[in-house]
């Protein structure tokens, strides 16, 4: 009796119970991944996510496949990190290569390819923990889509009409990212037919909230 009150105690006492972890992960994946070429609603329907598990003081961890990617590039041209991840960043243009810092993030993390094709992979499966949710943001490749499904995950594809892609706010930014959206980082996954679910992000953001809180079964 004393150690199941010593376990209660510990668990009211942490402010991300396991309970409520427990709880949880009847429902919610273990790892849910987003899919989409650039533009598309990955980042925001993360956000949502993370909005959510916050609100249900549910533990969890945003991971991205090319955050290893975007330490290098932030180090070798000296430019904050969080530069990496934001449109302006990206459309830095770095004169010596005669390439953005978008078109960077293909060409580097091609190359970097060449030495092991999961080289960007192992650094976030290693950081995979059955006791929290991990939310990653860019999955891109079938490696990296494999790599999630082997450790019972799953991925939401979005997908979004050209011509609503051209009404989104940013959309004249994203193209001085200088990306190429013919680039295998954006085309591999296109005919993925394993997909867990595939959401047509044409709408408002509340729209993708709901939709989003639908299929995970959120409440």
């Amino acid at each position: 009796m004393i150690g199941i009150i010593k376990t209660q105690l510990d668990m009211d006492a942490d402010t991300k119970t396991r309970a409520n972890i427990e709880t949880a992960e009847k429902k919610i994946p273990n790892i849910i991944a987003f899919s989409g070429v650039a533009g598309h609603g990955k980042d925001t329907a993360a956000l949502f996510i993370m909005e959510y598990l916050r609100s249900k003081n549910i533990e969890f961890q945003h991971l991205k496949f090319a955050d290893k990617l975007k330490q290098v590039l932030s180090r070798m041209f000296d430019l904050p990190l969080r530069d990496m991840y934001t449109l302006e960043g990206k459309a830095i243009y770095i004169k010596e290569l005669n390439q953005t810092i978008g078109r960077l993030h293909q060409t580097v993390g091609d190359a970097m390819k060449t030495i092991d094709p999961k080289i960007w992979i192992y650094p976030v499966t290693k950081e995979f923990n059955p006791d929290i949710i991990t939310i990653i943001s860019d999955c891109r490749f079938p490696l990296e889509a494999e790599a999630i499904k082997e450790a019972d995950g799953i991925i939401i594809r979005l997908e979004r009409d050209q011509e609503k892609l051209a009404e989104k706010e940013g959309s004249n930014i994203l193209q001085k990212t200088g990306r190429n959206l013919d680039h295998n980082s954006e085309v591999m996954l296109n005919d993925y037919r394993d997909f867990d679910y595939v959401i047509k992000n044409n709408s408002t953001k509340e729209a993708l909230k709901q939709e989003l809180y639908k299929v995970l079964g959120f409440k």
